[in-house]
């Protein structure tokens, strides 16, 4: 009986050994688990912050290249160098004169259409010129071109003919019908200065301006005192246009010169 005692309580202080171990292994065995965890999280945490911190200074980086590209590129895009203040003066072409023919057809009337405008030495183009120039089919078209009203200044100036190069032809060689203008004159004719060129060309039944416009006896018969004072035209000039239009006895013209006569009365009573 006893033994049985016995032996039951050494169990029961096995068993309570067992037990009082199990709890204490447990209890131990928590704290390093939670310890582990926090350890792990504080880990993971730091991690976590330097990674923000790194993807932070990353992205401000970037950020920073980004702008800097940006104000590269809006830096690139503006001129390098202002535009100058100054103004290049255009070109101008050389204008030529105006014709003032009044406002009739020459070319109804019983004389040369050109001989109102031109004189007559300035209007015919020899035939070695015309050769010059490709020949008379050419010069032919050219005059169409011009309805006929032609004279040796266009026709040099169109066929860009020098003075040196018409001078040869015409006084450097014997030709059957000699020239009827003079070196000067061509070097007059082939210059660029049109005051002069149409001043020298004028017909003896027209008057030619300073600045080179031509006003035909029509158009003198046409205008008044105030018109010839705008134009510029001389009294003397009209009255001798007057009075070589009156010595042709073209009756078509009497009006005109009637016309003219009394216009110029009244400029030269205005002349001072």
């Amino acid at each position: 009986m006893k033994k049985i005692w016995i032996s039951t309580l050494i169990t029961c202080l096995l068993l309570a050994s067992c037990g009082g171990n199990s709890q204490t292994s447990s209890q131990n065995s928590e704290p390093t688990s939670a310890s582990s965890v926090s350890e792990s999280s504080e880990s993971s945490a730091e991690n976590e912050t330097e990674s923000e911190s790194e993807s932070g200074n990353e992205s401000e980086s970037s950020d920073s290249s980004d702008i800097s590209g940006e104000t590269s590129a809006q830096t690139s895009s503006e001129p390098e160098t202002e535009e100058s203040s100054e103004t290049v003066p255009e070109t101008e072409e050389t204008l030529q004169p105006a014709v003032h023919t009044g406002d009739v057809d020459l070319k109804s009337f019983p004389a040369d259409a050109r001989s109102w405008i031109y004189d007559s030495r300035f209007t015919s183009i020899p035939f070695e010129l015309q050769a010059e120039a490709g020949g008379v089919g050419a010069v032919e078209a050219w005059a169409e071109e011009h309805d006929w009203l032609i004279n040796l200044a266009d026709f040099f100036h169109d066929f860009e003919m020098t003075a040196d190069q018409v001078n040869s032809i015409l006084f450097d060689q014997q030709l059957e019908i000699p020239p009827d203008i003079t070196a000067e004159e061509v070097e007059i004719l082939c210059s660029d200065d049109w005051a002069a060129i149409n001043n020298l060309m004028v017909s003896p039944y027209a008057v030619a301006s300073e600045s080179g416009d031509i006003y035909t006896i029509f158009w003198l018969g046409e205008h008044s005192a105030e018109d010839y004072a705008e134009a510029g035209l001389d009294a003397e000039a009209i009255a001798s246009a007057i009075q070589q239009t009156q010595a042709l006895n073209i009756q078509e013209t009497d009006s005109y010169c009637e016309q003219a006569q009394q216009s110029l009365a009244s400029y030269q009573a205005l002349q001072p």
